[in-house]
This record gives C-alpha cells, structure tokens and sequence, in this order.
C-alpha cells in the first residue's frame, strides 16, 4: 500500500509542474485514489476475514491501472495545427435548440421520477427518457463556454437554462456522478475559455467537500426522502437541516470500515483469478447491451437474450465460494469489473482512456472548441469508470460522440431569423 501512496503522489507532482495541471486526468485520478480508495484499503488490511491474496491483487491491479493510465496520457501526440478562428455566435442557436430538448426531456423524466414509486431499479419508459435526458450533459458544457467566451444576455439565458437541470438532480437528488459533471465542466471551463487557474485553497475546500458527500451520500438520501415524505419538499444539498440528522464523523468511519465498493472489488478480483473465470469483454458487451437495446421496443425477451450470462452470474457465485454477499447499490469499481473481463490486462482499458482523453486536452488546449467540449463530457465518464466499472466510459461514447457531433456540423452555418427584404427599384 505505501508503494501505491508514493505512486499516486509522483503522479500528482509530475502531473502539476504545468500551469493547470490539476486538470489532467492522471492527476484527477491521483486524487481519487488517495482520498477515495485508500482509506478504504487501509481499512481492509486489518480485515482477517478477507483473503490475503485477493487484498494483493487488488493492491497490484490498482498499481497497473494507474500505471496504464498514465502510460496512456503520456504516449506521443501529433503536433496541433492552429485552429480555425471561431465564430461562437453561430453556436448559439444550436446551442439554443439542444437546451430546448434537453429542458423538455428533463422535465418528462422529472415526471416520470416523480410518479416512480417503486423502491428497484428503474424499469419501463422512464429508462428510455433518462437515456436521452444524458442530452444535458452537453448542453451544459456547451452552454458553459459559449458565456464565458461571449459574456451577453444570450450566453446567460442558456447557461441559467442548462444549470437549472443540472444543479437540482446535483443538489437536490443527490447524483454524485452529476456533482463530479459539473464541478469538472466549471474548473475546466474556466481555463479553457478564460486560460484562468483555480487557486488551491478553492480546489482543496471543493475537494474535500466533495469527498465527504460521497462518504455519507446513502444517509444523505435516506434523510432527503425521509423529509420529502414529511414536508412534501426535498432540501438542498446545503441545507443545515440535511446535515445536522447525520453524524458525519461516525458515518465516515463506518463506510472505511465496511468499505463495499472496494471489498466487492477484492473477492471479484480473487475469485477471477482463483478459478480463471475471465469474461474476455462479455462484460463490456453486457453494458451496451444494457444501455442501448430498448427492451419495451424491442421486447424483454429479446434484450435479454443478447446478454452473456457467463458475465452476470459472479455474484452468486462468489456468495456459494466465499459466503460473500454484495450490499445492494454498491459496486465492483473498475478495478474489478476490468479484472473480471482480462485480468492484469485489464488495465489496457485504462490505458485507452488515458490515450483519448490526452488528444481531447492538447486540442482543446490548442483552442479546438469541440475538443474542449468531449474532453468536459467524458472527464467524469473516466473518473466514474474507476469507481463503478470500466464499462461506463465505453458504453457512453456513441450516444454523447452523435450528439457533440451534431452539434458541431450545425454550428458551422450561419443561421438567420428571416431572408433580407431586397428593394426592387421602380422604373417609373
């Protein structure tokens, strides 16, 4: 584990030599694993009930991932051209179209979350409608730099617009992977559009803040819900009244202490490799599966039939060899899930996000709008890829790749409200 620490440290120092360099995905990363993973490591190691092997393995393959991760980032990337000057006022009315669909997408499956009563998965037409809603993940980063470069009542109109979807599914229902969206798209915005750092004391108060919400985010929700049902309304993230029905202290230490994300990872690892019960990317198969074959379209038989069992069954079975089971909502992080699928070499999953996202940044560094824009929407795909499972970042390039394209072939014609009228001249 001190090997992993110094790791993750040098990382971070080499990483942020460079003006900005918080922004870079090894350092982000770094962070991660120091303020996330780590402890709940440390707490796993005085665990006797865990089997010594799968907790080495664990410690290796989260050395190899960020290893890969940072070979991925620093592998050689073409020289960037000049970019083309940007005419921004020809994005606004796209970017005013895809705030009118997602605004109106939004607010169906606000609906449609509100009449949700069940306490499972979501399931029926409210998956479809969140699987286009992902809309506004765009449009929020587009909007973002379209204000910050123009700075008039247009910019301020969509960016209001686009942050009132966002901030009350942050804020308010408590998605920490919308948290993550969004204070990345704002310290990475703020440098794309304005070249202006975040000092350190705003940085390190936004990181911890973030790190505590997600340590106590179960009995957050439980007393969100809990005051939903007494009051009729949901309180902000901020709140006092949230907060003060929580011993933060005492929540903390008993998530290091149970530490389920991390632990699930160490018996998916072990299993895997005690039984050589590799999946060879069913898993990943699975995950497009799961996201882009609508079942009430197409049928529940059919979409069930497209999944590979092999890669679905390693709960139960890791429950009849370990007596382990997984707490429901926690997951095997990417780590395992990458695992699972090649072991050790898993890790090139990792390696490919690290090599993406570095020609996202050095283009978007150049000046490259839509690189700025693809490198805002799946920075936190990448950081979510780590903590739920590889598979995020993968299953979400198709859909969010069409809609920043689309949006990028629009943006190149000049739109106008109505032709000119031409004054034809009278011969009398």
């Amino acid at each position: 584990m001190i090997l992993l620490i110094l790791l993750c440290t040098a990382v971070i120092i080499f990483g942020t030599r460079r003006q900005a360099g918080y922004l870079k995905l090894p350092v982000l990363v770094a962070v991660l694993y120091l303020l996330w993973f780590l402890p709940q490591i440390a707490s796993l190691s005085n665990d006797i009930s865990v089997p010594g092997s799968g907790y080495n393995r664990l410690i290796l393959m989260m050395s190899v991932c960020l290893v890969a991760l940072w070979l991925g980032w620093h592998q050689k990337a073409r020289a960037v051209p000049m970019p083309p000057p940007i005419d921004f006022n020809k994005m606004v009315l796209p970017t005013l179209a895809l705030t009118i669909a997602s605004v109106g997408i939004n607010l169906l499956l606000a609906r449609y979350r509100a009449e949700w009563s069940g306490g499972q998965q979501w399931s029926g037409p409210i998956t479809i409608v969140a699987f286009f809603a992902q809309i506004r993940e765009v449009a929020l980063v587009v909007s973002l730099l379209l204000f910050l470069q123009l700075r008039d009542r247009r910019s301020f109109v969509l960016l209001a617009a686009n942050l009132a979807i966002t901030l009350p599914i942050a804020m308010v229902f408590l998605r920490r992977s919308e948290m993550i969206g969004l204070i990345a798209a704002l310290i990475c915005a703020y440098w794309f559009a304005r070249r202006k750092t975040i000092s350190p004391p705003i940085l390190a108060v936004f990181g911890v803040g973030l790190v505590i919400v997600v340590y106590v985010i179960g009995p957050l929700r439980g007393v969100s819900l809990y005051i939903e049902q007494t009051t009729g309304e949901r309180p902000l993230l901020i709140d006092p009244v949230l907060w003060s029905n929580i011993d933060i202290e005492a929540t903390i230490a008993r998530n290091l202490e149970k530490a389920h994300d991390v632990r699930n990872a160490l018996y998916v690892i072990d299993y895997t490799a005690e039984h050589w019960s590799y999946n060879f990317g069913l898993s990943l198969w699975n995950g497009f599966v799961r996201l882009y074959i609508p079942g009430q379209i197409l049928g529940a038989d059919f979409k069930q039939s497209l999944f590979f069992e092999q890669a679905r069954n390693v709960f139960e079975d890791i429950h009849l060899v370990y007596s382990f089971d997984f707490a429901v909502g926690t997951t095997s992080t990417g780590f395992g899930s990458a695992f699972s699928d090649f072991g050790y070499m898993g890790a090139i999953y990792f390696f490919v996000m690290g090599y993406v996202l570095k020609i996202m940044f050095v283009r978007g560094q150049a000046g490259f709008i839509w690189a700025q824009v693809a490198y805002m929407c799946f920075l936190p795909k990448v950081l979510v890829s780590f903590t739920h499972g590889h598979d995020k970042f993968f299953v979400s390039i198709p859909f969010l790749l069409v809609v920043i394209l689309s949006l990028r072939a629009i943006s190149k014609y000049h739109f106008r409200l109505g032709a000119p009228r031409v004054q034809r001249r009278s011969n009398l």
